[in-house]
């Protein structure tokens, strides 16, 4: 059986620490951050979503997702970070990568 541990808070309130303590101890880890950067890369699951609903501003020179440009968007207007916030495909991701790893102790 696997015990799966959700880590949630504010900035700076530890996450991060007790995430790497897991590591540490090598339990797999999930880490929402890092798999929504991966699927705002081009060619990803969300990149095309995305790009259609904040347009080609977001994007850098070399077109990738600006997060600090989209990060200022969204952090100013609720509606479009709750627009943001609805696009399935990280918690789809986070599902199936999580299902990839039965049998591990601790799944986070």
């Amino acid at each position: 059986m696997m015990l799966r541990i959700g880590l949630t808070g504010g900035i700076a309130s530890g996450k991060s620490t007790v995430a790497a303590l897991l590591r540490d101890r090598d339990c797999p880890v999930l880490d929402a951050d890092v798999l929504t950067h991966e699927l705002l890369e081009p060619g990803q699951a969300a990149y095309d979503e995305v790009l259609r609903e904040f347009g080609p501003g977001i994007l850098t020179s070399s077109k990738t997702v600006d997060r600090r440009k989209l990060g200022a968007i969204v952090f100013a207007d609720s509606a479009r970070r709750a627009r943001l916030n609805q696009h399935s495909a990280g918690s789809q991701e986070l599902v199936f990568r999580a299902r990839a790893l039965r049998g591990a102790r601790v799944c986070l």
